[in-house]
């Protein structure tokens, strides 16, 4: 198996939402992104918790709280950039008023 056959595979499309076709590449970027965001989550809170917030003479649940808190927005951000970024049938823009 060449490289070429594996990016023709990658390149199929695996259904439509609209006009948009849904490809196999596009699936595996997603869980890869997904995946890549968890991690640098989960980072982000253990660096900060042990590194920063053990520092301060905040209550060790509080603690764990904020770090927690900033996990996730980095797991949100990093699938809002994935998002922004792929071109997708469902706008993320705000709602319209009809």
């Amino acid at each position: 198996m060449n490289w070429q056959a594996i990016l023709d595979f990658a390149d199929r499309t695996l259904f439509h939402v609209g006009q948009q076709a849904i490809k196999i590449s596009t699936l595996i970027e997603l869980v890869l992104v997904v995946l890549g965001s968890l991690l640098a989550g989960r980072l982000t809170s253990t660096a900060l918790r042990s590194r920063v917030l053990a520092r301060t003479s905040l209550d060790p649940g509080q603690q764990y709280s904020i770090a927690r808190i900033f996990g996730y927005l980095v797991v949100v951000v990093g699938l809002i950039l994935f998002a922004r970024r792929t071109p997708s049938p469902v706008a993320l823009a705000s709602p319209t008023r009809s």
